[in-house]
């Protein structure tokens, strides 16, 4: 995305859609990521390369948490 980044993405649409779910997506390790203090500490988190089913265990996961509440 050339004009925002995906930490900033995820925190607008939080703003319009609290408790909603977040899942990054980077060619960077994840230590690295979120070494960085870049990414929600809430976020889900998938390496590439990856395969459709390491996606759909991630996204499924990412769904059976339990809603966030905002308060």
């Amino acid at each position: 995305m050339p004009d925002l980044s995906g930490p900033e993405l995820a925190r607008r649409l939080e703003s319009l859609r609290p408790g909603v779910r977040t899942l990054f997506v980077s060619g960077y390790t994840v230590e690295t990521v979120r070494g960085r203090g870049r990414l929600p500490t809430d976020s889900a988190f998938l390496e590439k390369p990856f395969d459709r089913v390491s996606l759909l265990r991630a996204v499924r996961a990412l769904l059976d948490q339990p809603a966030r509440t905002t308060s």
